[in-house]
């Protein structure tokens, strides 16, 4: 479960589970999880919840707003 140590930016989950098969966990399009990834968007508000829910509770909301590298 979430752990507000170990707290993971939404890039580097990208990362760890790559385009594909991050985008099956989230229900997302594999191609808006290599845009979401590469910094060129971010998912609208609205949704971010949704994308938490779905992580089981490797996201977390600031997994959205805090720097790249956190």
């Amino acid at each position: 479960m979430y752990d507000p140590h170990m707290n993971m930016t939404f890039k580097q989950y990208l990362s760890k589970y790559g385009d594909s098969l991050a985008s099956e966990k989230l229900s997302i399009n594999p191609r808006s999880a290599a845009a979401y990834r590469r910094g060129e968007r971010m998912p609208r508000s609205k949704d971010i919840p949704k994308l938490i829910e779905r992580s089981k509770g490797e996201l977390c909301f600031s997994s959205f707003f805090i720097g790249d590298d956190a």
